[in-house]
């Protein structure tokens, strides 16, 4: 999977956010690390182009916390925790609540992380 995301529209852009979030969450529930860090990779690099778009496609983007895919909503929340928090958040809380294993694990200690100001990600 090659993606040249800085010639990608937005709406392309949010799609392989949302499809390397999915499939990053396919592999870790099938232990493949090597698949789960490619998209990882994939994930942060669509992201930091998105960063660099305009107010519309941040908004465009902030609709994946909505998404039914609750890795796509993990991804969109820890992405979007530092510039929009009180939308991740809630997210992040209740994937916490609702979601089991590695999911519900990966939403508490990004929310624990925050709580402490220790959040890393952009």
């Amino acid at each position: 999977m090659r993606h040249n995301v800085g010639k990608q529209p937005t709406q392309d852009l949010i799609r392989v956010f949302a499809e390397a979030a999915r499939e990053q969450g396919e592999a870790l529930r099938a232990a493949d690390p090597k698949k789960a860090n490619r998209r990882t990779k994939l994930i942060h690099k669509t992201f930091a182009e998105l960063k660099e778009r305009s107010p519309e496609a941040w908004q465009e983007f902030l609709f994946l916390l909505r998404h039914p895919e609750p890795y796509v909503r993990y991804f969109a929340a820890t992405y979007a925790l530092r510039s929009n928090p009180s939308g991740a958040i809630p997210v992040l809380e209740q994937l916490e609540r609702q979601e089991r294993g590695i999911l519900a694990f990966r939403a508490a200690l990004a929310l624990k992380q925050w709580r402490a100001g220790e959040w890393r990600l952009p």
